[in-house]
């Protein structure tokens, strides 16, 4: 499948190989280009009944450039995964991931609170483990149930990593219906992480971000939380709390209406959350279904700025 569109332009070339060598396993390849990665190419192996009838088993060798706010890196390594259905509504994953990064030295400059040396190339091995269960329903738009997640991640230094650290994520989402195509959904998302040992610090890519889209819409992607004093420009920390409430509602057909409240902010210290440092954003959406997912529109106004912020209102437009 090829898929285009533009601003930014966007594009995507998946293949799939079903039953491949036999035994109900599948090759997938994905090729995929976009404004924040402009590169993404990722192949998976992908086995069921791994040991068990509940297991899958994933081999995911990438590469991936990622051109942020505040750092360009490029990402080139693997993830081997089992997954694990328990129950009609529950899965896990135990997951292990090798990589080596680059980051390019002009995309951090101003942005970064240590030496470059240490930062533009590291090893990391990565061991993580996760929990979800989703009872929310229909897939694409939600009326009722919710979705209760948690991941737990660990980077060591057994390929001599500078940054090795622990991270943990929770996230709830919840859905109420109150009538036809009257819908109150809730979220909210926490996380906690820390350099081990002797690192002086925890990755710039792996730190907690807020602001965008699918966070706190008064802000643009990342544009929430520390910022350098030199330029502004996005430091991430390593504690996060944010959340929202939509009330969603029938316009006409396959028209919708939201009004929302986000919260949210990131703090530089693990286990940090200070309600009084919280910013909030209000403001309204409209929603178009298509057979794939709705495409949004918000407009959201700042509640209480943070210092450095110069715009009011913020604009998102996902699909």
């Amino acid at each position: 499948a090829v898929i285009i569109c533009t601003r930014p332009p966007r594009a995507s070339l998946n293949w799939r190989r079903r039953n491949f060598l036999g035994g109900g396993r599948r090759l997938e390849s994905k090729i995929k280009s976009s404004g924040l990665e402009p590169i993404r190419a990722e192949m998976s192996l992908i086995q069921p009944h791994f040991l068990d009838r509940k297991n899958v088993a994933v081999f995911n060798p990438f590469f991936v450039r990622e051109n942020e706010i505040n750092f360009n890196i490029n990402r080139l390594g693997a993830n081997v995964s089992v997954q694990r259905h328990f129950a009609r509504f529950t899965d896990g994953f135990l997951n292990y991931r090798i990589e080596t990064d680059r980051i390019d030295a002009d995309s951090v400059l101003g942005a970064q609170d240590v030496s470059l040396a240490e930062e533009l190339k590291r090893n990391k091995s990565v061991g993580s483990a996760g929990l979800v269960r989703n009872d929310s329903r229909p897939l694409f738009n939600p009326t009722r149930g919710g979705v209760n997640s948690i991941t737990v991640e660990y980077s060591g230094d057994a390929l001599g990593s500078k940054f090795p650290y622990w991270k943990v994520t929770v996230e709830r989402r919840g859905y109420v219906g109150l009538g036809p195509g009257w819908v109150l959904a809730y979220r909210a998302k926490a996380g906690s992480m820390a350099p081990v040992g002797r690192a002086p610090l925890t990755p710039i890519e792996e730190r907690f971000y807020a602001g965008g889209s699918a966070s706190v819409r008064g802000w643009q992607r990342f544009e929430l939380g520390p910022l350098s004093d030199v330029d502004k420009t996005p430091l991430g920390g390593n504690s996060l709390f944010e959340g929202s409430t939509e009330l969603r509602y029938p316009i006409y057909k396959f028209f919708s209406g939201a009004v929302f409240i986000d919260f949210g902010n990131v703090w530089r210290r693990a286990n940090t959350f200070v309600r009084q440092e919280l910013h909030y954003a209000a403001g309204l959406g409209l929603r178009f279904a298509t057979p794939i997912g709705p495409i949004r529109f918000d407009v959201a106004g700042k509640l209480n700025k943070q210092p450095g912020d110069l715009s009011t209102f913020e604009f998102h437009l996902s699909v």
